[in-house]
């Protein structure tokens, strides 16, 4: 901006003295510069801004698969958090959240949504996408093709008018077991169900065991039961205790296992591997990027679909082949494009 006005005021300088423009003229064209200028700036920051910075990009939900065949989407609330400075020797950084919607198939984009901090995506119900937001103290369904608002809590609560004025806004106090059953804790200290279907309501206080049922099952493996998981686990840890932090990633039966280790500690690539639990081998190894900086509980994410695993990683959407653990693309959700 001085560069330009410098170059600007040497030119008038010499048409002023030869009486070709005057002073004003000049006063109102270093403004326009000054102005000017400033806009282009200012949308060059907020366009770039963090384009060449170490930027992260965590997983923040879990991971919804909706639709079917050629239609399905994967949805993720993801968190981008991007340094902005140093303050008193303390990294500063603007953290940015979004719902995403990819396209299973060929991993395009299918739409974005911005979100917050205390916005939470509880699941698909047969209203849509179950959205809680603490901070604004509101509830949502959100059409899971659109990324747009279905059904305000206004109007789901005029549906079910039991429910006026006693819902809470944690996203711990909603579980959807299925598409058609919602179960709540209110604020009345109560346990609902909600059939989405025909929106009636019934109370119980042995819904909590149900409620509370939401934490095991977002740790369970494709549906396994205590005991084969368990039995998964020791296996995996008896026959490749040769490698390093090793996870189970999937598995549907004693057989076979998708599992994660890295060949080195602190190693920026994590190899995923399907194994055979009967031979003791590994069928295939295919290494993807990976990230130490994120939140541990969501620095590996991983769906299911057909002959297809769904990976999230590092910020990367991967679709790899069951049988053989090929990629079929990797998607950037820092870019919101395939890589």
């Amino acid at each position: 901006m001085v560069f330009s006005c410098l170059l600007f005021l040497i030119k008038r300088v010499k048409k002023i003295l030869k009486r070709e423009k005057n002073i004003k003229d000049t006063i109102w064209g270093i403004i326009s510069i000054l102005f000017s200028e400033f806009l282009i700036g200012s949308f060059v920051l907020i366009a770039f801004n963090g384009a060449l910075s170490n930027v992260r990009v965590e997983l923040e939900s879990p991971t919804i698969l909706v639709g079917e065949s050629n239609n399905a989407l994967v949805i993720n609330k993801m968190r981008m958090v991007l340094p902005n400075g140093v303050e008193r020797g303390i990294t500063t950084n603007t953290v940015k959240f979004t719902l995403v919607a990819v396209n299973l198939k060929d991993g395009s984009k299918c739409w974005t949504r911005l979100s917050g901090w205390q916005e939470y995506l509880v699941g698909e119900s047969t209203n849509g996408l179950l959205i809680v937001n603490n901070k604004k103290k509101v509830l949502n369904f959100i059409n899971p093709k659109t990324g747009k608002v279905d059904i305000t809590e206004k109007e789901w609560v005029e549906r079910i008018p039991e429910l006026k004025d006693n819902l809470s806004y944690n996203q711990n106090d909603y579980y959807l077991a299925t598409e058609d059953e919602l179960y709540i804790y209110a604020l009345d200290g109560k346990y609902y169900k909600v059939n989405m279907v025909d929106n009636s309501v019934t109370e119980s206080p042995d819904y909590n065991k149900i409620l509370s049922q939401r934490f095991s099952d977002s740790n369970n493996i494709s549906g396994l039961s205590g005991e084969d998981l368990q039995w998964v686990a020791e296996a995996c840890t008896t026959y490749y205790s040769d490698l390093l932090d090793v996870n189970i990633l999937w598995a549907e039966d004693r057989k076979t296992a998708l599992i994660s280790y890295h060949q080195k500690r602190n190693d920026d690539k994590i190899n995923v591997s399907m194994v055979s639990l009967n031979e003791h081998s590994i069928k295939w190894t295919t290494p993807i990027e990976y990230s130490f900086s994120g939140m541990m509980n969501h620095s590996i994410s991983i769906s299911k679909d057909d002959d297809w695993f769904y990976i999230i990683s590092n910020g990367n959407l991967y679709k790899l082949s069951q049988e053989n653990g090929n990629i079929e693309y990797v998607y950037q959700y820092r870019w919101n494009k395939l890589k």
